[in-house]
């Protein structure tokens, strides 16, 4: 039988001695190399003991060979099995007893509540001690959450009709609130549930068509998102308010992703359209429909306004922003992920770039901990953030002449040295967000939709779907309820509210009857 090698034994002292080694010297691009190094032979050897370990407990499940091979194992708790019996604290040590929650907090107080009450049986109510009659003490209370579910209801409307008691030819009807529909039998409270549902919780057409045939409701699928379509045109005038508000901010953000719609002429019947994310002054959002993904109709759409400053990520597909006048700030998100990529496929080259943009997420982080305006947080950039963006030019600079340029690692500092002004428009200017997270953050509601619906039927509905997404983002950042927003907001239409003003999410007040 071959001789087993020995386990892998580390000298605490030599360890030691050779890590502040590293760290006298500032090596720690070195340190950080030994210790990966010191980590894989640890790997190796464990995984080594954990096969002999399994080759013994077929062989011979109590031998002490087995218990000795796993004292050796580096990645197990070698800590003793505690006794039974343990003893037990000095009661006089301890703190005041804290209140068992188990993990359940309190229900929110603005819900309704339910009175429920249960008494005590009347068998029950004698004393099985005495023989007496035993006296109501008062209640112990418990609360549960519960959902009333959804049902159909069927509202009648009646008309009342007057006629000339003379001449028996003059009739007038009472005038009731505008239809979303005209002569539809879909009612403002179904559509605005079913469009919140589809738009903003990815339930696709047919799928709350069935839901309603379950409950015996014939609802088509086509009717219902007709029906909806028409009932988002009402909202244009808001939608158009919003993206005003969105367009003349003085920091705007942007992002687009893919939006498939049915196309009988594409080859394969559909055509890959784009839905551009825009979040103005961290309040606005507005998704805007372009029937490609070239930027074209997003350009010409974006000419009446007047641009500031911009963050987007270094696409030449958004440069069409600064030709529009905007100033153009880069992402350091889209900077940073290529060196994480590399790091974990164990190029050690990549370590000190990473680590020096960490450092400007650290230092954004405690910005944004204390609350900063924008100028305390311009300032704080200026002390701490500049040396280290010093220090990663000085590495890319050093590493641009000695690095093929079409490797993964080239790749990266390419982007680097190409994005440079942009990305380091943060360091003049305090309102400039470090990445372009925001509108990637608010294009993901949008992502799930199309993942469940595969695609748009058309372009009028894509428009449609842009424009509610903008309306239920922005209700969203504004913390309102959008099925509440859009109910009352409808209501208030089809009531023939004419001020826009009132209508609009930032002066939202909702009804005082309750429409739900």
């Amino acid at each position: 039988m071959a001789k087993s090698s020995p386990p892998l034994i580390l000298d605490d002292a030599t360890l030691r001695a050779r890590l502040w080694g590293f760290v006298a010297k500032g090596a720690f691009v070195a340190m950080i190399a030994f210790v990966l190094k010191l980590f894989t032979k640890l790997l190796a050897a464990n995984a080594e003991l954990l096969q002999r370990v399994a080759q013994h407990r077929r062989a011979r499940p109590h031998a002490e060979t087995t218990h000795r091979l796993q004292l050796e194992l580096a990645f197990v708790a070698n800590t003793p099995t505690p006794p039974k019996d343990k003893p037990r604290r000095n009661p006089t040590k301890r703190g005041p007893k804290q209140a068992r929650t188990h993990g359940r907090g309190k229900l929110p107080d603005h819900l309704p509540r339910e009175e429920k009450e249960y008494r005590v049986a009347p068998e029950a109510r004698v004393c099985p001690d005495c023989a007496v009659p035993m006296g109501s003490v008062g209640f112990k209370t418990r609360e549960r959450l519960e959902l009333v579910p959804a049902h159909f209801v069927v509202v009648r409307e009646r008309f009342e009709v007057c006629s000339c008691p003379l001449c028996r030819r003059r009739l007038v009807k009472a005038e009731g609130p505008d239809e979303v529909c005209p002569r539809g039998k879909l009612g403002a409270t179904l559509l605005v549930e079913s469009c919140v549902d589809h738009f903003g919780d990815a339930v696709p057409w047919e799928r709350l068509a069935r839901k309603a045939r379950d409950q015996g409701v014939p609802l088509a699928a086509n009717v219902l998102a007709a029906s909806v379509g028409r009932m988002i045109d009402l909202f244009d005038p808001i939608v158009a308010h919003v993206r005003r508000q969105t367009f003349t901010a003085k920091y705007l953000t942007f992002d687009p992703t893919s939006l498939p719609v049915l196309d009988p002429d594409a080859p394969l019947g559909i055509r890959s359209g784009a839905l551009w994310g825009f979040v103005g002054d961290h309040r606005w959002v507005t998704f805007l429909y372009a029937p490609t993904g070239h930027h074209d109709p997003i350009e010409a759409r974006l000419r009446g306004y007047t641009l500031h400053t911009a963050t987007c990520d270094g696409s030449s597909t958004n440069n069409f922003i600064e030709a529009l006048g905007a100033v153009r700030g880069g992402c350091w998100s889209h900077a940073r992920r290529p060196f994480v990529e590399l790091v974990r496929a164990g190029l050690l080259d990549a370590m000190r770039p990473l680590a020096l943009i960490t450092e400007f997420f650290v230092v954004e982080a405690q910005s944004q901990a204390a609350g900063e305006s924008h100028d305390a947080r311009l300032a704080r950039r200026q002390r701490d953030t500049q040396p280290f963006v010093t220090r990663l030019r000085e590495w890319v600079d050093e590493h641009a002449a000695k690095t093929p340029p079409r490797s993964t690692l080239g790749q990266a500092i390419g982007y680097l040295r190409r994005q440079w002004s942009r990305l380091t428009l943060f360091l003049r200017d305090g309102q400039v967000e470090l990445t372009n997270n925001e509108p990637e953050r608010e294009l993901r509601t949008p992502v799930l939709n199309r993942k469940s619906w595969f695609f748009v039927g058309h372009d009028t509905n894509a428009h449609r779907a842009a424009n509610i997404a903008s309306l239920l983002a922005t209700c969203r950042r504004f913390g309102l309820d959008a099925r509440r927003y859009l109910r009352d907001t409808l209501q208030r239409i089809l009531d023939g509210e004419k001020d826009l003003t009132r209508l609009l999410p930032e002066n939202f007040v909702p009804l005082a009857r309750d429409t739900s």
